[in-house]
């Protein structure tokens, strides 16, 4: 899954609001519109607890997103594929289409209630139930080498405007560590999982 990175308005007053984790005080983030390319890709991860984060559509029943919005911190297991909805253009409350999941993979290592979890463990490949809306393609997967200073763009439903797809379309990859890509990207918590 190499290039494919799981992690995601008008800035307010420092003194008005304090500052989220990920977004500084000169915060890049925008609303883009959920059903335009390649927006249309990215999609809101419900669980059945209320959590909720980002995925991207990779293939035509394949969503990835971060392995920890699937965690259940009560039981210290991971979430169900029965407790998983993926929803297609969501924006304000609305949305163009609900899939639900069949299959869920995550990294057998990965434990995000661990003292030091391994960070570059943090996916899930969710499999749908059926097959993603005709007019959503899967967003393609890079193989290719990154090069430090590429420019970059992340998008999620962040913490802060969880109605609205955010994105920070004018950041850059700073290079590798540790089997994860670091990157200036403005997000915040709920773009978890978001493509990059």
């Amino acid at each position: 899954m190499a290039g494919l990175t799981m992690l995601a308005g008008v800035p307010v007053a420092h003194a008005e609001r304090p500052l989220l984790p990920g977004v500084g005080p000169g915060d890049r983030r925008v609303p883009v519109d959920a059903a335009a390319d390649p927006w249309r890709s990215v999609v809101r991860v419900q669980t059945n607890l209320a959590g909720r984060c980002t995925g991207a559509l990779v293939g035509r029943r394949t969503v990835v997103t971060a392995g920890h919005c699937l965690f259940n911190p009560r039981t210290r297991r991971f979430l169900q594929a029965s407790s998983l909805h993926v929803l297609f253009g969501y924006d304000r409350g609305e949305f163009t289409r609900h899939v639900t999941v069949a299959r869920v993979a995550t990294d057998p290592a990965y434990d995000p209630a661990a003292a030091v979890p391994m960070l570059a463990g943090d996916w899930a490949v969710l499999t749908l139930a059926e097959p993603a809306p005709d007019q959503v393609p899967p967003l393609p997967v890079s193989v290719a080498p990154l090069r430090p200073g590429m420019p970059l763009m992340l998008g999620g439903y962040s913490q802060d405007r969880a109605q609205i797809l955010m994105a920070d379309s004018a950041c850059h990859l700073l290079g590798e560590s540790a089997g994860l890509l670091v990157h200036d990207c403005d997000a915040t918590r709920g773009t978890s999982g978001g493509p990059l």
